[in-house]
């Protein structure tokens, strides 16, 4: 590439790339300094204790994230719960922890099943005196799930605020609505 100008060359660059790989979405990876955050291993740590610290016994909080998939097939998915979590795949109920799990901070490894296309997992976690919470991912590294974000108010448009107990139902209803679920 001699006598060529760089942007020539930057040009020449995109155009091998873009020929080179299929289409597909933008993933944004926001900074955040506090929240859900990615470990050295590759879970997602969610604790909502230190989070929510205001949020009540008996309170959810939901964790959700999208999971793009190229085909059907099932995620390995490792769960360590730090109080009683409901895994949710596509607005059904998958999995969830047990006692044992929940007291010892055990991994659970379950079995997702993930269609063509974009999945929509859902943690919906109690807040109780054991714990409140969960650390996440695959049983072996990487899940680029995005974005994971929880919140004991959901995050809706023109809505200021939702109360701290809300129904399973309900989150589900409001997500079909909104993204057409």
């Amino acid at each position: 590439m001699k006598n060529v100008s760089s942007t020539d060359a930057a040009k020449a660059i995109v155009e091998r790339y873009l020929a080179s790989h299929e289409r597909g979405q933008y993933t944004w990876r926001p900074f955040v300094k506090r929240g859900i955050y990615r470990r050295e291993d590759y879970r997602y740590h969610a604790d909502l204790q230190g989070l929510l610290p205001s949020a009540p016994l008996g309170s959810y909080s939901y964790i959700w994230g999208v999971y793009p998939s190229t085909g059907e097939t099932t995620l390995r998915f490792a769960l360590i719960p730090y109080g009683p979590v409901k895994v949710y795949v596509n607005g059904a109920l998958v999995g969830e922890s047990d006692i044992f799990s929940e007291r010892y901070r055990s991994k659970q490894i379950l079995e997702l099943p993930m269609r063509k296309g974009l999945n929509d997992l859902v943690l919906l976690c109690e807040n109780t005196s054991g714990g409140f919470g969960c650390e996440f991912g695959t049983w072996v590294g990487k899940l680029d799930a995005t974005p994971f974000a929880a919140s004991a108010r959901l995050p809706l448009p023109a809505t200021p605020q939702l109360p701290y107990r809300v129904e399973e139902e309900d989150v589900f209803a409001l997500r079909r609505r909104l993204c057409g679920w």
